[in-house]
């Protein structure tokens, strides 16, 4: 397996080797989880899109931790079915 490396940031292949990239992406889960707790009326179509925008912040952390094909894959996957 190689890394990808496609981003200035990466300082290298190391798990951390993109931490700036890798600690914003909390962001991301906070944001699902306070969105969650303030949706006040249960809407399958609402906590879907809560529920991509944690797996979004989950894929980008894993792609921006070990830069792979695979956790590229999971990075752009939940970005694509959020937009659509």
């Amino acid at each position: 397996m190689s890394n990808i490396n496609i981003y200035c940031e990466r300082l290298g292949p190391e798990l951390l080797a993109e931490p700036i990239n890798l600690f914003t992406n909390i962001a991301f889960l906070l944001a699902a989880v306070l969105l969650l707790k303030q949706l006040s009326t249960p809407n399958k179509h609402i906590t879907g899109l809560i529920g991509l925008l944690f797996i979004i912040g989950i894929g980008s952390m894993l792609f921006h931790s070990f830069a792979t094909s695979w956790a590229r894959f999971l990075d752009v996957l939940p970005i694509l079915l959020f937009q659509m």
